[in-house]
């Protein structure tokens, strides 16, 4: 029997390579994504993230909690724990911007902590583009808080929760 004069059984063997093949796909793609997703908890779990740069997380995100945010004039203040947040969060960002971690995972566990040292640092960071003519210094940190996290928003209702 033929159908457009190719045989049933050239066609069931065409159709049964296209159906592996889509399967095959899919499943490439599902396994990438959750290995992204896997390598998303070992980047903050690494051996690289020690209690050491925990703490200076933790220091950072209470100066931006309770300080006034850094100024132009503040480049001076880059202190060893303040730099060290700003490289993670920016190689964070960067990982995400490229997708190499999920953007979900990071904007769930991090979204306020990203947002909060942006905001703290905004101006600084303009100041070392200036400074050190580097147009491109933090550009994913401020990528992944103004255009996926939407620090204008953030910003404009923590300002109308803290008003009297």
């Amino acid at each position: 029997m033929t159908w457009l004069g190719v045989s049933i059984d050239t066609w069931l063997t065409a159709a049964s390579i296209l159906a592996a093949t889509a399967g095959w796909l899919f499943a490439a793609r599902e396994q990438r994504r959750q290995a992204r997703r896997s390598h998303t908890f070992d980047i903050p779990l690494s051996t690289d993230t020690t209690i050491e740069l925990g703490a200076a997380l933790d220091e950072i995100d209470n100066r931006a909690l309770k300080g006034p945010p850094l100024t132009r004039e503040g480049i001076g203040q880059i202190d060893p724990a303040l730099r060290r947040a700003m490289n993670f969060f920016e190689f964070l960002c960067a990982a995400v911007r490229t997708r190499t971690l999920d953007e979900a995972m990071v904007r769930t566990t991090l979204r306020t902590r990203i947002l909060r040292l942006y905001d703290y640092t905004r101006d600084l960071i303009a100041e070392i583009r200036v400074r050190r003519n580097s147009p491109a210094a933090m550009e994913h940190l401020e990528w992944f808080a103004v255009r996926r996290l939407d620090y204008a928003g953030w910003k404009q209702s923590s300002v109308t929760s803290t008003a009297p």
